[in-house]
């Protein structure tokens, strides 16, 4: 078949959205044929993918797009990223969608990478041809007010007005795009609730190269633990929460790796000092990839207490490591973290409590590692299109 794909982030060696836009278009060429829209930053990367892998490029078309010249200062201004990506949703990728469906007639229309449950998808726009939407993200949140208060004022002021405004958005454009579709795939079971009584496909979006080969065979059981923790330093990826719970008895003993930058980070380091944990918390800063996860080889568990992460892929590379996961049930860790792989604090009761013995019971644990592998998606692909459009034929080596 002929895929038509959506896919703004796509870059190969990379994690997160990028990482997982160019898995899955891949994925999809082992039996199909794909052209895949994608900004115009990753043509480097790409392209120098392709020109290693003569297969592949026989069968993955590139498509890179960009904005008017007027609209390109949008994408380095903070919150403007997000206009700059509606504009290139509704013009660019709309307008080359119908384009090539003209030219090549495609089989299935699929928007992949930053399918958030309230922005619109471009290639929707190509009628009479099967539309996938997802893994789609964004609904999960924050578990109420006794939650954001947890935040700060600040945050929680932010919180309050993301759940507002992104609430409409999500009425008004998410479940227009969910009635549109003919398959949805979610990233969590909030997805699955926003929805309803629209049919949602829970399928995360991570999808790992392999399990990544870090030795663990140093990390000690010994009388002091280490935690780490990975990721932007936003108030609502639940530092805040972290901090405290390492002020209680149960954890005394842990010492907590942060890796990652943010706004969060200078209010994170007056807190740890003014609760007297400047000795057991140290702040690495933004590192590459290759440094987090020889941190994570060495570490007891990966703390995680996002609010509302749509999946977190460093959760799937944590467990990928062999690291036991900590993280709050809530959006999309609680999907890939199974009873192995970590523990799930609930969001009733003491929250700060359950994260801090959590730590204790995580380490003990022992992650699948190739759970959320990239190979599960050819297969899971090829069995929704052949779904979409009976009688298809593979593309052949």
């Amino acid at each position: 078949m002929k895929i038509l794909m959506s896919a703004y982030a796509c870059e190969p060696g990379r994690g997160s959205e990028p990482g997982a836009g160019w898995a899955w278009a891949c994925a999809a060429t082992r039996d199909h044929e794909v052209w895949v829209l994608t900004h115009v930053t990753n043509a480097a990367s790409i392209d120098a993918a392709l020109a290693g892998d003569h297969r592949l490029a026989d069968r993955l078309h590139p498509v890179y797009l960009q904005n008017a010249r007027w609209a390109r200062p949008l994408r380095r201004r903070g919150p403007t990223r997000f206009l700059y990506y509606l504009l290139w949703q509704l013009t660019r990728c709309r307008r080359e969608a119908r384009r090539l469906h003209e030219v090549v007639g495609f089989d299935v229309c699929h928007h992949v990478t930053y399918a958030s449950d309230w922005m619109p998808a471009g290639v929707s726009a190509i009628r009479g041809v099967p539309f996938v939407w997802g893994p789609v993200g964004g609904s999960a949140t924050t578990g109420g007010a006794r939650l954001w208060a947890k935040l700060g004022g600040r945050a929680l002021v932010v919180e309050a007005l993301r759940a507002i405004v992104l609430g409409a958005a999500r009425q008004m454009i998410g479940r227009r795009l969910a009635r549109r579709a003919a398959t949805v795939l979610g990233q969590n079971a909030d997805v699955v609730a926003a929805f309803a009584p629209v049919p949602v496909i829970v399928q995360p979006n991570v999808a790992l190269d392999i399990a990544i080969n870090v030795n663990r065979e140093g990390v000690k059981r010994g009388s002091s633990q280490t935690a780490v923790y990975a990721g932007r330093l936003l108030a609502w990826k639940g530092l805040r929460l972290a901090l405290a719970a390492l002020c209680r008895p149960e954890a005394s003993t842990w010492r907590l790796e942060v890796y990652g930058e943010g706004p969060e980070r200078r209010r994170l380091e007056q807190l740890a000092g003014r609760w007297k944990l400047s000795d057991r918390v140290r702040f690495h800063g933004s590192r590459p990839r290759e440094d987090v996860f020889n941190a994570l080889g060495g570490a007891d568990a990966f703390m995680f207490p996002s609010l509302h992460d749509s999946a977190g892929w460093s959760v799937a590379e944590a467990m990928a490591v062999g690291c036991p996961v900590l993280c709050l049930d809530t959006g999309g860790p609680p999907t890939l973290v199974g009873v192995e792989d970590g523990v799930v604090v609930p969001l009733s009761g003491d929250i700060v409590g359950g994260l801090a013995s959590g730590l204790d019971q995580a380490r003990e644990l022992r992650p699948r590692r190739e759970q959320w592998s990239a190979r599960r998606i050819p297969d899971l692909l090829d069995t929704l299109y052949s779904g979409l459009v009976p009688g298809h034929h593979r593309v052949t080596s």
